[in-house]
């Protein structure tokens, strides 16, 4: 178990910077997650820390030892950084049998071979995996190869666990599966961990921490749950989950609410993160599970919101339907359970429930 330490940590390419002074602290047997879209840093970030790229500046510390000091000319090469890292591809030797396998980062590293048989076994008990020993990649399930990759990793026991996407070539039952056990399996290790993913879901459910990135740097840092309903901006809100955005006019403004003009005669009363002023320009975001149908329209009363629209389309997605509604030539999503036919209808939403942001010029669906 470890404590990792990124301090103004930089990387170039060229004239692109791909981490942009990034300063982080993971704490002993803490499972982080990098999240973002692709370019954004997430995996030159991780690579870092593993050795595998070198910073521009910065420093890397994991306890008292300095992996990498830019000012120093310190850089600690892979194999003594004792990390083990997990790549999406899994990268078995394909012409070694699972013992093989785990039996080479062991030869390395100069582990006696009195010393190698209970270190393997133990890993691939680990990972549920003993009975599969003498079989060949070719001869496992993708699962199963996930887990061998996983246990080759554990076999020398690293200091830090760093997972680059490890689950993103199963299939979609058998990723919620890998899921809990990845997280029933760094609870009982208590090994620090960095995991890094574009998946949402996969963020949400394994993580005691996210960072979410964008261009290089964090946007937003936090737990789970603070991250999907106090996203920090528009990009937050817009990558975690699913939401809807209102533009609009800041008509009355208080210490942490505010009343928009979202055009066409309609207002909404919404909360906010930073202080607004009357005649600004903002984005509300507001979550599709937080919308239901209602019977009366009209202006916020009590915290409550009421908005006229149109039903403009509708999908069936088993337990409950997504609709598609214009609400002054705005688009909004809602789930419900509700079987509603097109036309006229009226929503509602708690004022608590929607943000405004401060707007950026940047639509949520334009490039990162």
């Amino acid at each position: 178990m470890a404590k990792l330490e990124l301090q103004n940590l930089c990387k170039y390419f060229g004239d692109v910077k791909a981490v942009d002074n990034i300063d982080l602290t993971v704490e002993d047997g803490e499972f982080l997650t990098f999240l973002g879209p692709s370019g954004c840093g997430k995996s030159t970030t991780l690579f870092a820390v593993a050795g595998l790229d070198e910073p521009t500046s910065g420093r890397i510390l994991v306890d008292d030892t300095i992996f990498y000091d830019a000012q120093e000319k310190i850089s600690v090469v892979p194999e003594r950084r004792n990390c083990g890292l997990v790549f999406q591809s899994y990268a078995l030797w394909p012409h070694m049998t699972v013992r093989g396998n785990l039996s080479f980062p062991l030869q390395i590293r100069k582990i006696p071979k009195s010393e190698q048989q209970k270190l393997i076994v133990d890993a691939l008990e680990l990972v549920e995996m003993e009975s599969y020993i003498d079989r060949y990649p070719h001869e496992l399930s993708g699962g199963q190869q996930q887990r061998i990759a996983l246990a080759r990793t554990l076999v020398y026991e690293p200091k830090l666990l760093l997972l680059d996407e490890p689950l993103s070539n199963l299939d979609a039952k058998l990723r919620n599966r890998a899921r809990r056990w990845l997280k029933k399996l760094q609870q009982r290790l208590g090994l620090t961990t960095i995991y890094v993913t574009h998946d949402q879901s996969e963020a949400l459910s394994l993580s005691d921490r996210i960072a979410v990135m964008n261009n290089g740097r964090f946007a937003q840092l936090d737990t789970p749950e603070e991250i999907y309903r106090n996203p920090a901006d528009v990009f937050v809100a817009d990558f975690i989950g699913a939401s809807n955005f209102l533009d609009g006019i800041v008509v009355q403004s208080s210490e942490d609410e505010v009343i928009v003009d979202v055009k066409n005669g309609n207002t909404v009363t919404a909360t906010t993160r930073k202080a607004l002023a009357k005649g600004d320009a903002v984005r509300v975001s507001l979550r599709p599970e937080d919308i239901q149908f209602s019977e009366q329209s009209g202006n916020p009363v009590d915290g409550q919101n009421t908005l006229s629209t149109t039903i403009v389309g509708r999908d069936y997605l088993g337990s409950r339907f997504q609709y598609f509604l214009d609400v002054g030539g705005a688009e909004v999503r809602i789930e419900t359970e509700d079987d509603r036919p097109s036309g006229d209808a009226t929503i509602s939403f708690s004022a608590a429930n929607c943000i405004a942001f401060p707007d950026d010029g940047v639509s949520p669906d334009s490039p990162k």
